[in-house]
């Protein structure tokens, strides 16, 4: 059996329950015949499907476009939750393959920006934190805007860190009176540092 065409079924399935709450028996036997193939124990289907949908609803979660750009919106915004002050400047350390990764895509609802610079200082002028990888869906014109002034002045600044794994973002906003700091490794939700310290 293909990983592909299990992903494929399984990504169909997904669509379909946010489509409607009213799946037939029929669309389930189609799904359970394409996953598993030929399987005939049909208990032993379902026990697979099971297992297959739930790695998918681990694995998979809602996001605006491109998840690099988004997740180091992400970071940003959270570091800038974590301050609790309107930040000065922000510093954000990326791996290798982020930045070549971000560098030439456009942030999504950025207005056709691109660059780290931009998605993190969209995240920290516009973005919520809560909605995770839908960080940046209610910025406005004027976060746009007023992101796209804090770019050219120079808020954000953007280092290379090496020696980290491929999903490497950390930002780190500084205020008046303290700086925060937040940490995804790994997978582009996967918080694994918040730090607050006084200046």
């Amino acid at each position: 059996m293909r990983l592909s065409l299990v992903f494929y079924c399984s990504l169909i399935d997904n669509i379909s329950r946010k489509i409607t709450d009213n799946i037939s028996n029929n669309i389930w036997t189609l799904h359970l015949i394409c996953v598993l193939g030929g399987k005939s124990d049909e208990s032993e289907k379902r026990k697979d499907y099971v297992n297959y949908t739930a790695i998918l609803k681990e694995e998979l979660i809602p996001a605006m476009g491109c998840t690099e750009p988004i997740a180091v919106a992400y970071a940003a915004a959270k570091a800038g939750q974590v301050l609790g002050e309107e930040p000065v400047h922000l510093n954000v350390r990326c791996s290798g393959n982020i930045i070549k990764n971000v560098k030439g895509v456009t942030v999504p609802n950025s207005g056709n920006q691109r660059g780290i610079e931009v998605a993190a200082t969209l995240g920290i002028v516009g973005g919520n934190a809560d909605k995770e990888l839908e960080v940046i869906a209610g910025v406005t014109d004027a976060d746009r805007k007023k992101a796209g002034e804090m770019v050219a002045a120079g808020f954000c600044e953007v280092d290379l860190e090496e020696g980290v794994p491929n999903l490497y973002i950390k930002a780190t906003a500084t205020g008046a009176h303290h700086t925060a700091v937040v940490l995804i490794e790994d997978n582009h939700t996967n918080i694994t540092r918040i730090e607050k310290m006084v200046k």
